[in-house]
């Protein structure tokens, strides 16, 4: 009974700071396990946040081309992991405060802004798809590691102009590129 009374305290806004365990009426999980999971959410996104931190930070190191697939990538998967580990760190302090922001900005940078970065990792993952999915389509060309990789997987047999040299033998690329390995693949 004493858990109803705190409830319709909570329910109004009566006791809800002085009471942090107090149920709602109708709420789904208690407190203790909406705080689990919510200390859970937010050291899953702030690890992928730092892995991401640390990749991008390598590929600096390490002179990688800056503006790459992988490096868009990452930078997307860092920007979503911040304001994800931004959001439900608010939730630790406050959840219904989070829940209900007053600014415009503020709710939409924490709630519609991941949802757009999303999206946009994943057309980007399209877009390499199609990229490497037409290079393999292509003249295959020898400098080409990826053309490589794909021939000598068996993908796109017979699409490459070298693959109908040598007595009705499929030969790849990387052989006719002077790597002298062949796959043995037999149309």
């Amino acid at each position: 009974r004493q858990a109803g009374q705190w409830g319709a305290r909570a329910a109004e806004g009566v006791g809800a700071s002085r009471c942090p365990m107090a149920l709602a009426e109708g709420a789904a999980v208690p407190y203790a396990v909406e705080l689990g999971l919510t200390v859970l959410h937010t050291a899953l996104y702030a690890a992928l946040f730092l892995f991401a931190y640390l990749q991008l930070w390598l590929l600096l190191y390490y002179r990688e081309r800056r503006l790459s697939y992988h490096t868009l990538c990452l930078f997307l998967c860092l920007l979503w992991a911040a304001l994800r580990t931004t959001l439900f760190s608010f939730y630790l302090q406050n959840s219904l405060q989070a829940l209900r922001l007053q600014q415009p900005f503020a709710h939409w940078l924490l709630y519609c802004l991941p949802g757009c970065l999303l999206f946009s990792s994943l057309c980007l993952l399209n877009l390499y798809f199609a990229e490497v999915s037409f290079e393999a389509r292509g003249l295959c060309p020898e400098s080409s590691p990826r053309s490589r990789l794909w021939d000598s997987l068996g993908g796109m047999q017979g699409l490459c102009p070298e693959s109908k040299l040598g007595e009705g033998r499929h030969r790849d690329c990387a052989l006719n590129a002077g790597l002298g390995r062949s796959t043995g693949i037999v149309p």
